[in-house]
């Protein structure tokens, strides 16, 4: 059977609908599709799902990823590879050559810049200034995000299908947009035909967690509708119709 390949970080993972999580249990009645898109697509077409994604993945851990598995893409597999947060990068630590952390950027309650390191819950102080330095000085300059998206345009060259889809779960800086060779690819999945990142459709459509369930869950993963708009869009890209559940 063919393979349906996933690459990506929490968004495509499948983050709220597997049975562990708080929102498989709280809202996921019998009577509501209980796939996440990446299984849904799988089954559309008829592939074995490999879902290689990370919850809090970096671009660097999705393109190593990537490029390890490449020679076992086979010419009639299927590939979808996210892009996640410019801003999230890997550090070595503790000598481990492949124990990396993932950073994350995002603002707590006072508006602040904060570091969440996925395995490690015991870095110094002074290591964390340095990496909070890093993300507020240079973590977010065009550059960075335009030499990652760079990258995956070249890894997904090499690849020997060319059934590929990628997106963008976050719009790059508008400025420089023309210049990013990826998004002219017709492989690019521009949601609703309009949006370079995802997030602008989901915002649309209201699609997250917290939204779904009115603030019971305060999760900013995508809920039920936001996995149907994934299958879509991923769908049109292959050239299978799948009901747009957004009308």
């Amino acid at each position: 059977m063919n393979k349906l390949w996933v690459f990506g970080d929490s968004f495509s993972h499948g983050h709220g609908f597997h049975e562990s999580d708080p929102f498989y249990k709280i809202t996921l009645p019998d009577t509501i599709d209980s796939r996440y898109w990446g299984e849904i697509v799988a089954d559309e077409l008829g592939l074995e799902l490999i879902n290689c994604s990370k919850v809090g993945a970096s671009n660097d851990w999705i393109l190593d990823l990537l490029l390890q598995d490449s020679n076992n893409i086979s010419e009639n597999d299927y590939v979808v590879i996210q892009s996640t947060y410019f801003s999230r990068f890997d550090v070595p630590h503790d000598n481990k050559f492949n124990f990396l952390h993932t950073i994350f950027k995002h603002q707590d309650d006072n508006d602040d810049i904060k570091i969440n390191l996925v395995g490690d819950d015991n870095i110094t102080d002074r290591k964390k200034e340095v990496i909070l330095d890093y993300v507020i000085h240079f973590a977010n300059l065009p550059a960075y995000e335009y030499r990652q998206l760079n990258r995956f345009h070249k890894v997904i060259q090499l690849l020997k299908t060319k059934n590929v889809a990628f997106w963008c779960i976050r719009k790059p800086k508008e400025f420089y947009i023309d210049e990013i060779d990826i998004i002219k690819e017709p492989y690019f999945i521009k949601f609703d035909n309009e949006y370079i990142g995802a997030e602008d459709s989901f915002d649309t459509y209201r699609c997250k967690i917290y939204e779904e369930t009115d603030w019971k869950i305060n999760d900013g993963h995508i809920g039920v509708l936001g996995q149907q708009v994934m299958a879509h869009e991923v769908l049109k890209k292959f050239n299978r119709e799948y009901p747009d559940k957004r009308k």
